[in-house]
């Protein structure tokens, strides 16, 4: 048994206690006081293995629970043709931003999966790091494509039925066509607005979250010193002995 880990100085313990001192990306740490310093030289744990391990703990912490459901992404951007990436945390960025990257791939492939449910979407070829807006774009060519390959075929049975020119009716349809592509697209672009909106919200909670975790961990700093100054103290005790 590591002796270290009865007074909290061994490598997981340490570390465990060091994830809120961690800089935003998660690439090492804020600033080391005096008592980090000591504990390093009491434990005889560098401040380099101690990093590496704290940034394990936190990344596995944060696929756990963030990045839980990237499994799930994983399995329906399958056979869509997109290329997802940045499902997995890994350090050098922050929270904030793979939460953002995990609601934009989700945003990409629901959008995908739409075109491709339309009809003729299975057949629209897509670049396979296509944004949002540009998988909404070929959404919307191809309504547009569909409709008027509808507008054509009624024209047509009118013309053969009638057996005649009925323009005024065919031009009337043609408003309505245009009328219903103006109030879809202004639709799009609301729901934009307010996906983005969201967004922001969301980054702001995040930010507020950021401090009050940082405004805990110095707290908690202040007790980790008191007790490691109490463990050597029975520590010295223990060698007199």
């Amino acid at each position: 048994m590591d002796i270290r880990s009865l007074f909290g100085l061994d490598l997981d313990s340490q570390a465990q206690a060091e994830i809120a001192d961690l800089n935003d990306t998660n690439t090492g740490f804020r600033k080391r006081d005096p008592g980090d310093f000591l504990r390093s030289f009491v434990s005889g744990i560098d401040e380099e293995a101690l990093r590496k391990r704290t940034q394990e703990l936190q990344t596995k912490e944060i696929n756990r629970t963030i990045g839980k459901g990237q499994g799930i992404l994983k399995d329906q951007a399958a056979g869509t043709g997109l290329t997802v990436d940045g499902l997995a945390y890994k350090p050098g960025s922050t929270v904030e931003e793979y939460q953002t990257n995990l609601g934009i791939q989700e945003s990409r492939i629901k959008d995908v999966q739409t075109l491709r449910s339309m009809k003729g979407g299975e057949n629209v070829e897509l670049d396979p790091n296509a944004g949002s807006g540009a998988i909404r774009q070929a959404q919307g060519t191809l309504r547009d494509t569909n409709e008027d390959k509808a507008e054509t075929k009624v024209k047509t049975e009118v013309l053969r039925q009638e057996e005649r020119s009925d323009d005024r009716y065919f031009n009337e349809r043609q408003d309505r066509h245009a009328d219903r592509k103006f109030d879809r697209r202004r639709d799009d672009a609301r729901n934009d607005l307010t996906m983005q909106l969201a967004q922001m919200d969301s980054a702001l909670a995040d930010k507020r979250l950021a401090y009050d975790r940082e405004t805990r961990s110095m707290d908690k700093r202040d007790k980790m010193i008191a007790t490691l100054m109490s463990g050597i103290g029975q520590l010295g005790g223990a060698f007199a002995l």
